[in-house]
């Protein structure tokens, strides 16, 4: 099999990384090119990622991918054979402006200079699940109703790529991505339950267990980018979710019973009268849940980029509840078809061994 070169956009991030590690360790690639504004060595990697981009295979530029200048500086001389873009604001809590430019604006200039490589075959976008929301599931043909901050900006840049005619695409929508080194999918969750834990206190959550929360793993997110550069057509749009159907109980239910916490949940009226004033609610739950996790931090004695901060879109009552059909009618086998204690307990240890998260089980 000949072996690829590929460009991976935010790469030293918690997607690319998985990207880049999947590649290297498959010896899929001949060349990797991982451009980002964080250098490998300020991204708070685990030692087997730090020895991936130590590999000879693969090649750092540093670039900050909003501004033109600087991504065409990154893209100069290359040859490759795929773009795969994971770049995008994800942190909480920022101004809508700063999503608008981190992720549609920085998309734009992507797929700009991407449209000049020679040889390229194809431009993989990572997008967002959280366009569309239904109690049923939603396929790639249904209308966008984004309804969160992020989600509005993927679908602008979606957009915008369907109308660009020199570039060859595809769009890979995600749901709630987890696994090792996940700082905003189900790792707020796994904080809110370890400082529950250490509370010795009843978590409360808003709304009911069966919101639809849909759900994969960072390892499928890289295995199906490799399969689609070899098993789909140009110019087509893929829900990527696991079949686990998981829904806001079976995630806290795997939590609770890792940490030996009980949980209640405050159902449609009281939940309801919350969103009266939803900036106030979101502010007093990140003052408690903030100022518990400081002194966690500081009694443990750690250095963490994870924090328990959430932000109001977390507090919808919304589902993320997209069907799979198109991408496993390609051949395509998820590696971690629904999400497993063990699972979540491999993401909970790597943050325990690098002194992230506090050992509080």
């Amino acid at each position: 099999m000949t072996k690829l070169r590929i460009l991976v956009l935010g790469g030293t991030g918690f997607i690319g990384r998985n990207v880049v590690t999947f590649f290297v360790q498959n010896a899929l690639v001949d060349k990797v090119v991982v451009v980002d504004k964080v250098p490998p060595q300020l991204s708070w990697m685990n030692d087997e990622v730090k020895a991936v981009f130590e590999n000879d295979v693969v090649e750092f530029r540093s670039a900050n991918l909003i501004h033109a200048a600087s991504v065409e500086r990154a893209f100069a001389g290359l040859t490759i054979d795929f773009v795969i873009n994971c770049a995008a604001e994800t942190r909480p809590g920022m101004a809508p402006e700063i999503y608008e430019e981190s992720i549609f604006k920085l998309g734009v200039n992507c797929v700009e200079n991407a449209a000049k490589l020679g040889g390229l075959k194809r431009f993989i976008q990572l997008s967002s699940c959280m366009s569309s929301n239904s109690g049923t599931e939603v396929t790639e043909e249904c209308a966008m109703e984004p309804w969160t901050v992020i989600g509005k900006q993927h679908a602008k840049l979606e957009e915008y790529l369907r109308s660009q005619k020199n570039v060859k695409y595809a769009i890979l929508r995600l749901p709630i991505v987890y696994g090792k080194g996940d700082r905003t999918g189900l790792t707020p969750r796994i904080i809110a339950a370890c400082l529950y834990k250490h509370l010795n206190a009843t978590m409360k959550l808003l709304w009911t267990k069966d919101i639809k929360l849909n759900t994969i793993h960072v390892q499928d997110v890289a295995s199906a980018i490799h399969h689609l550069l070899q098993n789909s057509s140009d110019d087509q749009i893929f829900n990527l979710v696991d079949d686990a159907k998981s829904t806001q109980g079976s995630i806290t239910d795997i939590l609770c019973s890792i940490y030996g916490i009980k949980c209640e949940y405050m159902g449609q009226i009281l939940s309801k009268m919350t969103q009266i004033d939803v900036a106030g609610v979101v502010k007093d739950i990140n003052e408690e849940h903030l100022g518990t996790w400081a002194r966690l931090c500081q009694k443990g004695d750690l250095n963490t980029p994870l924090t328990p901060y959430i932000d109001a879109d977390a507090l919808e009552n919304k589902h993320v509840n997209m069907s799979n059909r198109k991408l496993l009618a390609t051949g395509y086998e998820l590696k971690h078809p629904i999400v497993t204690r063990e699972l979540i307990q491999d993401v909970i240890d790597d943050f325990v061994i690098q002194k992230f998260l506090p050992n509080e089980l």
